[in-house]
């Protein structure tokens, strides 16, 4: 292939990847800038949660499919992706008030389907647990079992400090 056809093809895909992040956008959320993405129109909202140290793009391959539709969210958290982390604490229960306040703040009235991949999972569980008004659904897609750490903890001892400091 000559140089030339490869610059095209490069340049070409530069302006696809610029033309999907024009789509994000940035939400302060306890001192920090959240990078979300909403697409679509319709009801109930998707919001879909990654995992442990996945951002947004986790959700690449039926983010668009999804939004074709009804109306989807997928977000990362303080720390992963283009979001912001300005030292608060990155336990469990601060990154379910994460998703409490991304959920508050792009006012989503309606019910809602949350898909959690991974710890994710536990992300949404303990939110519908939560806010059970506002769930209408779950999705686990090859989510974290619940008592993930009570088993992990005989395996690896600090499994449990671990936990509660969100590492």
């Amino acid at each position: 292939m000559s140089s030339i056809f490869m610059k095209h093809i490069l340049t070409i895909g530069l302006f696809l990847f610029s033309l999907e992040s024009l789509c994000q956008d940035f939400i302060k959320i306890n001192g920090n800038q959240i990078n979300y993405e909403k697409k679509g129109s319709g009801s109930p909202t998707i919001v879909m949660v990654s995992g442990y140290g996945g951002a947004l793009n986790t959700f690449d391959s039926v983010f668009t499919k999804l939004s074709k539709l009804t109306t989807v969210v997928r977000y990362s958290r303080a720390g992963l992706g283009k979001s912001s982390y300005e030292n608060i604490s990155k336990d469990f229960d601060n990154m379910v008030l994460e998703l409490e306040s991304l959920i508050q703040n792009l006012s989503i009235d309606e019910q809602i389907v949350l898909i959690g991949h991974s710890y994710g999972g536990l992300i949404i569980r303990s939110y519908a647990k939560r806010h059970p008004e506002k769930v209408c659904g779950l999705l686990f897609d090859d989510s974290t079992f619940e008592d993930y750490f009570e088993r992990l903890t005989p395996i690896e001892k600090d499994a449990e400090k671990n936990r509660n400091e969100g590492t």
